[in-house]
């Protein structure tokens, strides 16, 4: 018994050593990657926050720059509480962001194709919010669409009604 535990207690003490170095190489790595995404989103949050200074035709190239250096989800989740404190010119300029960025295609996307009514919803809402005007018709399209949900039409009326495009009058009082 005593020479199986001269033989074991190496080979424990091997093994727990191991797995500290292991957590600690994790952990450092996390660490690494966690600071060099936030200083990705850093990057986009500066690229964005120079909407405000740029004229109409200068937003194109930004979303060229948004598009190439970082992904969808990034640049949506530094574009969403910038878009909240806006002014009625910079939430413009922002509509033309998500238009050219494709994050109004994703959401009329889901909107049209996705098989829960939850996801539909939430698109209809992120389409309301960004105010882009090339969702007016696929949202008239989902209030018009006796086969949908009604949370969703509800969420698309509401969506229709922050964008303000005159096109929507006429189908929002048909939906009443």
């Amino acid at each position: 018994m005593l020479e199986l535990l001269r033989f074991l207690i190496p080979i424990l003490v091997a093994s727990l050593v191991g797995l500290v170095l292991y957590v600690l190489i994790r952990e450092l790595v996390r660490g690494r990657q966690r600071k060099a995404w936030q200083k990705e989103i850093e990057r986009c949050r500066a690229l964005i926050g120079q909407i405000e200074s740029l004229r109409m035709e200068e937003v194109l190239p930004l979303a060229n720059e948004l598009k190439k250096s970082f992904p969808l989800s990034l640049i949506e989740q530094n574009l969403d509480p910038f878009r909240k404190t806006a002014t009625p010119e910079v939430r413009q300029k922002l509509a033309s962001l998500y238009g050219h960025r494709g994050v109004v295609e994703h959401h009329l996307k889901v909107l049209q194709e996705a098989k829960s009514w939850t996801e539909r919803a939430n698109a209809a809402e992120k389409l309301g919010e960004m105010g882009h005007v090339s969702s007016v018709l696929p949202l008239i399209a989902v209030i018009s669409n006796p086969n949908e949900d009604a949370e969703v039409k509800s969420v698309a009326v509401r969506s229709l009604g922050e964008i303000r495009d005159e096109r929507a009058i006429e189908p929002l009082l048909a939906a009443l």
